[in-house]
């Protein structure tokens, strides 16, 4: 038995952006603070849920 004391990463898929950025704007509650943005290998969003951590929306650009 694994004993889990915390998860530092967790993906969901999804082929609608703006359908998921509702979601988990209007549904959970997560305030997004800034731009997404762009490295040369993927692309992210930071912010923050109600307690005020700090999460991360993460697509590689070769996931199909």
């Amino acid at each position: 038995m694994i004993d889990v004391q915390r998860v530092d990463f967790s993906s969901f898929l999804t082929q609608d952006i703006p359908r998921a950025k509702r979601f988990y704007s209007e549904i959970l509650g997560l305030e997004f603070d800034g731009e997404t943005l762009q490295t040369s290998v993927c692309r992210m969003a930071f912010f923050h849920d109600p307690d005020g951590n700090l999460l991360m929306l993460h697509r590689r650009f070769d996931a199909e």
